[in-house]
């Protein structure tokens, strides 16, 4: 029988009931097993799991602990397992391609590759035209959206395509590959999802992706190699390090990171934040009001959301963390969702509050792998709700909710209907 919910808080903790915190069949259904980590943090916030589908593993869902091990990158390290997934063990390398990547480097060689794009997603210079082109694009959008659907639609799309435009300009992907480029992309992340799945395993799926991305991706990197332009294809085309250029292949990884990371994780963002306002009315119509709180309102909803399941972490050297001792080669999996709903930290966790401060989490990670596009994302969030929230009268989920099956939460269908107010539409 599938695990429920209310299964995490009777009996015995199993390995059957651990694995629900890496296992797409119940996240498709239930989300993320918010009692089992509600659980787990008071009464084994460390815990070994064995289970005959995966490999042994420590999972931490301690907000406290999984700073401490997200800020030692040198004692547990990314490259090796990157996620867990029950679903198909073929998944289990993560991100796919067998090549050093942003996500799956450790010191010295992150922080050098790291710093080649870093810089883009922080100068205030370029965030300020970034600005200005998402607000652009969020009119557009939306205009498109409240007049193309007659009081109703899918919210997923504006979301995705938001997302879309903002990493495809920074990229410098021509507009022509963006759809491509990111059906790619989610292959390789949803891997396990038949929906987004490119043949019958994980391994095939994301063979095929990765085949499809260098074509899109190996014109390009040629051309700005001769040719560079304003964009993040160009800085990597051109990279020069200590141990000469960035391989072809390197390039491609560090851009298809770039385009999955900032595009499946914001607009889950934004359509897990719409439907929490959509169930809470009074909040929405407040928040309307208060456009002010919008810098809160967002942070919540990242908050809440926590769009990246877990992260694995490798361990270099014999190392305890409180009461736990790590053995070399052993793995952890931290648990993004539950470190940022612990209540030694949050009030009433878990309660949406539009106004919540402080807001300690750490759904875009800590240390040396924290998300790259953070500030790009809230940016773009906060575009989507200053357009959207003032041209609303009334919006209603218009049926079921379809949920992501793969390490990024959310979902993949959000239909609507809507009332707009005449006097708020452009």
């Amino acid at each position: 029988m599938a695990l429920q919910p209310k299964d995490f808080t009777e009996g015995e903790l199993t390995a059957d009931k651990l694995v629900a915190a890496v296992d797409p069949d119940y996240w498709e259904a239930h989300g993320f097993p918010h009692p089992l980590f509600d659980r787990l943090r008071k009464e084994s916030p460390i815990v070994r799991v064995e289970h005959p589908d995966l490999p042994k593993f420590w999972m931490v869902s301690k907000n406290r602990d999984i700073r401490e091990i997200s800020t030692q990158p040198t004692v547990f390290g990314n490259a090796g397992i990157l996620n867990l997934n029950l679903a198909d063990a073929s998944a289990l390398v993560g991100v796919g391609f067998d090549i050093p990547s942003l996500l799956n480097m450790d010191p010295p060689d992150h922080q050098s590759h790291r710093v080649l794009v870093d810089h883009r997603f922080q100068m205030a210079e370029v965030m300020r035209h970034d600005d200005q082109f998402l607000a652009e694009t969020a009119r557009l959008l939306i205009d498109d959206f409240v007049r193309s659907g007659e009081g109703s639609g899918d919210f997923v799309a504006p979301a995705q395509e938001l997302s879309i435009s903002a990493i495809g300009r920074i990229l410098g992907l021509p507009k022509e590959h963006w759809e491509e480029a990111f059906r790619f992309a989610n292959a390789v992340a949803a891997s396990t999802d038949p929906t987004y799945r490119l043949g019958e395993t994980a391994a095939e799926s994301i063979a095929t992706a990765a085949g499809g991305l260098m074509e899109i991706f190996g014109p390009l990197v040629d051309a700005r190699k001769t040719d560079p332009k304003d964009d993040l294809v160009s800085v990597l085309a051109r990279a020069q390090l200590d141990d000469g250029d960035l391989r072809f292949e390197q390039v491609v990884m560090h851009a298809v990171l770039i385009l999955l990371g900032g595009v499946e994780t914001t607009r889950n963002v934004m359509g897990v934040g719409l439907v929490e306002l959509i169930r809470a009315p009074g909040l929405r119509r407040r928040l309307t009001e208060n456009l002010d709180l919008l810098p809160l309102a967002v942070e919540e909803m990242i908050r809440w959301t926590s769009p990246l399941g877990h992260m694995c972490r490798n361990v270099r050297q014999n190392v305890r963390i409180g009461d736990v001792e790590f053995q070399e080669g052993d793995v952890l999996a931290v648990m993004w969702p539950s470190a940022s709903r612990d209540e030694d930290l949050f009030d009433s966790p878990h309660e949406f509050r539009i106004d919540r401060q402080p807001n300690p989490h750490l759904a875009f990670g800590i240390g040396e792998h924290v998300c790259l596009g953070r500030q790009l994302a809230r940016r773009q969030i906060r575009a989507m709700f200053q357009e959207l929230l003032p041209r609303l009268k009334e919006c209603e989920l218009a049926g079921p909710l379809k949920r992501a099956r793969f390490l990024i939460n959310g979902y993949t269908h959000i239909p609507i209907n809507f009332d707009i107010d005449p006097h708020k539409d452009h």
